[in-house]
């Protein structure tokens, strides 16, 4: 009703950030820790022991993969990806 120009946008845009994979990671031990963290200064201290305990060739290869990623994004031409 407004003459709006919309763009289309795929369904699930993929998510090419690596730092969100990392989190990812940091995601399960964190459900898991009992008990759970009630302060922000308990959810810090948590986090800090359970970064310390993600290999460093993980996170590599987080960032590592981004530009198979990004191809993988281009090839796709809006479509999904195994991302």
């Amino acid at each position: 009703n407004n003459e709006m120009n919309l763009f289309p946008l795929p369904p699930l845009p993929p998510d090419l950030n690596p730092v969100k994979h990392v989190w990812d990671i940091l995601q399960n031990p964190l459900n898991s820790h009992d008990p759970h963290p009630r302060t922000v200064r308990e959810l810090r201290d948590i986090l800090s022991g359970f970064w310390d305990e993600i290999p460093q060739e993980q996170i590599d290869n987080s960032s590592e993969s981004m530009p198979n990623k990004c191809q993988a994004v281009i090839d796709a031409q809006d479509g999904s990806t195994r991302y």
